[in-house]
């Protein structure tokens, strides 16, 4: 019977070795047959790929043709890579219909062009989906691609355009199908840019910002891009190698082409003038500097809340964590002053953590393994909405203790759920939260721990209910006011 099944599954070979490979792998196994992988990193070449205690070889695209395949699947992330590696399969004449990409936990087909969108007349607001649209994995960038689009199209309804750039830039008509909830028929149309539109970069496109924007210049386009935050140039180490280097450049050429940039706040706002000032960035005409405020949804809490969370939080002074494990959140420096305070006399207390494996994080796994920290901290790597959401209002407080943030939405999430906050003084959070909440130095373990032990003798603490909370609405709301020249700029940046 096993045999049989496996006889069902399509072999596919996939192309690129990289770290989303490894990502993907183990969902790509479990449908199809992996013959092999195929990357042009020569170096690579005669090594193998473990699979579920499978060697795959990685073989060259001159290899290819030695195997018989139903499909190829690129895994390769940003969409300039995929185009090139599309080009150069066709140029081995494997054909288009083999040829997919990889988004969503599934292959998809590489779009179908037909036809033209161009206005002569009246304008467009074409909005950059770039990679959400391909590939979703929920990071903070693509929560506000997701939820600016939606709210956005309520205001602009057929006027807002989501584009995405594949070798030239085109309609993502099946990103705007899926948010309406119709059924696409496949095709989508070459995007010619004009006098009229205007174009918004709201995607995180690190390598394809530069397509975008010679497009928008070369058709006398105005064009608004969003910043996130600074902190792959702030605290360069807690990021990904080759990830801060990519996004200078990415932020370089925003600066110097882009009409407007628009801020998630008044902080990365600063940030990006003082940044533009000290780089001296070269331009021909003023760059307008906005910020607006991100809004956060509470989802509806579905389902179960496992045992094992519930069980846990039972226990005297369980503190929150929410956030991705990754250096720049500092989980380790939490528990390094938590186990301060139980060495102090103060067992019960405790500490869940619910946020998904980062990168980066091996003194966090070290730690947490550690026997007296694996008796009073619990991590949950897979919560549910319904999970987070039952912590939010169990826990006794959230702790925050990051380096630095563009933004902070567990804080705006704490807020509402009336749950009161321990942070990092760092700008950001002040910005968000005034003295709503409960301050410590930023990197101070000494800090922390003097800072929660205080927090445990007292009965009043700052009121969270007093922080500003903003909706999508809200959000979407500014920034349609900003594109359509009806809000003034932060700041106008001379050339």
């Amino acid at each position: 019977m096993d045999d049989m099944l496996k006889s069902t599954k399509e072999n596919v070979l996939i192309f690129g070795v990289g770290q989303y490979l490894y990502e993907i792998i183990d969902y790509i196994v479990r449908d199809y047959n992996i013959l092999a992988v195929v990357d042009n990193d020569s170096c690579k070449v005669g090594n193998f790929v473990i699979c579920s205690d499978k060697k795959i070889p990685i073989i060259s695209p001159s290899s290819i043709g030695k195997y018989e395949f139903d499909k190829i699947i690129v895994t390769l992330y940003f969409c300039s890579y995929q185009y090139a590696v599309y080009q150069q399969l066709l140029s081995l004449n494997i054909p288009s219909k083999k040829i997919y990409g990889w988004g969503n936990g599934k292959p998809f087909e590489y779009p179908l062009v037909n036809g033209i969108m161009k206005n002569n007349t009246w304008g467009k607001f074409f909005f950059d989906v770039n990679l959400v649209s391909v590939r979703d994995v929920g990071t903070g960038v693509q929560r506000v691609t997701n939820n600016l689009y939606r709210n956005l199209f309520t205001l602009l309804n057929d006027s807002l355009v989501p584009i995405r750039w594949f070798g030239e830039l085109i309609t993502a008509e099946a990103y705007r199908r899926n948010v309406i909830g119709t059924s696409f028929n496949g095709t989508e149309r070459r995007v010619e840019l004009t006098a009229h539109d205007k174009l918004i970069l709201a995607d995180l496109s690190l390598m394809e910002i530069d397509y975008f924007l010679q497009e928008a210049i070369l058709n006398g386009t105005e064009t608004y891009t969003i910043v996130y935050d600074l902190l792959p140039l702030s605290i360069s180490t807690t990021f990904s190698d080759g990830y801060s280097k990519n996004f200078l450049s990415w932020l370089e050429c925003a600066l110097s082409k882009s009409d407007h940039v628009l801020c998630i706040s008044r902080t990365v706002a600063d940030d990006v003038i003082a940044f533009y000032r000290k780089h001296e960035i070269k331009r021909t005409k003023q760059l307008n500097v906005h910020y607006f405020h991100l809004g956060f949804n509470i989802p509806a809490p579905r389902g179960k809340v496992r045992p094992e969370i519930k069980d846990f939080v039972q226990r005297k002074n369980v503190f929150l964590m929410v956030g991705t494990i990754e250096p720049r959140k500092n989980h380790v420096l939490a528990i390094q002053a938590l186990r301060r305070i139980w060495q102090n006399g103060e067992p019960e207390v405790h500490l869940l953590i619910i946020g998904r494996d980062g990168w980066k994080n091996e003194a966090f796994k070290s730690i947490i393994e550690e026997h007296d920290v694996s008796e009073h901290v619990l991590w949950i790597s897979n919560a549910s909405d319904a999970e987070l959401s039952w912590a939010y209002q169990n826990t006794m407080a959230l702790l925050y203790p990051s380096k630095n943030e563009g933004y902070g939405l567990p804080i705006v999430e704490a807020a509402y759920y009336q749950l009161p906050i321990i942070c990092s003084g760092i700008p950001i959070l002040h910005e968000l939260s005034g003295d709503n909440v409960t301050y410590f130095k930023v990197d101070s373990i000494d800090s922390l721990t003097q800072t929660i032990e205080t927090w445990l003798k007292e009965k009043n603490h700052p009121d969270v209910g007093k922080i500003k909370l903003y909706s999508w609405q809200d959000s979407a709301r500014e920034v349609f006011n900003i594109v359509r020249g009806q809000a003034n700029p932060y700041m106008v940046l001379s050339p």
